[in-house]
């Protein structure tokens, strides 16, 4: 008898009681998502869309360690290709309340600055530029990280229907830094 009340325990304890928790709340609380800083992910998923129906050709310039190349070109998965971007994403529960903000106005434009309180966070700063009609115009990120043994800076911008550039370097000691630049610009 004990071992079967044992067992009755232990259902309930890992999946009835888990199972009535999961149904007791409305669907409304899995919904909602607050977010303290800037989505820059939905932002990206927007254009993503937005891009994807337009498909603008890009004229897309390339440094890499000194050698540059040209080319016009569409882009078949622009998730891929501005995924980069998905990188500087700074809402997360561990960097709640350690990022300064700051916003002044350019223009009667709102420009947000979201600077990292501590140096141990990769992404050291976002900022986010509105238009007249208070949509995100243009972002910007600064990216950084470094050990004994690596480091490396990286810088992304990314303007709405104008296009996005990424640059950056990084070093591994004992062997040659490198650097890259990529600047995309949108056709019509």
């Amino acid at each position: 008898m004990i071992m079967n009340d044992a067992r009755a325990l232990k259902y309930i304890l890992l999946f009835a009681l888990p199972t009535a928790l999961l149904f007791s709340c409305q669907k409304e609380d899995f919904k909602k998502i607050n977010f303290q800083y800037f989505d820059l992910p939905g932002f990206i998923d927007m254009e993503v869309k937005r891009l994807s129906v337009q498909k603008p050709m890009v004229q897309k310039m390339v440094f890499l360690n000194g050698k540059k190349e040209i080319k016009i070109t569409g882009i078949s998965n622009w998730e891929n290709e501005l995924s980069a971007f998905k990188e500087a994403d700074i809402n997360k529960k561990s960097f709640l309340g350690k990022y300064k903000v700051d916003s002044t106005f350019i223009g009667g434009n709102l420009l947000l600055r979201y600077s990292a309180t501590e140096e141990k966070f990769r992404i050291r700063e976002l900022t986010v530029q509105y238009d007249s009609e208070k949509k995100p115009a243009k972002i910007t990120a600064v990216m950084a990280a470094s050990n004994v043994l690596y480091s490396s800076h990286q810088q992304l911008g990314y303007e709405a229907g104008k296009g996005y550039w990424i640059s950056g370097k990084q070093i591994i000691r004992f062997l040659e830094q490198d650097s890259f630049a990529i600047d995309a610009l949108f056709s019509p």
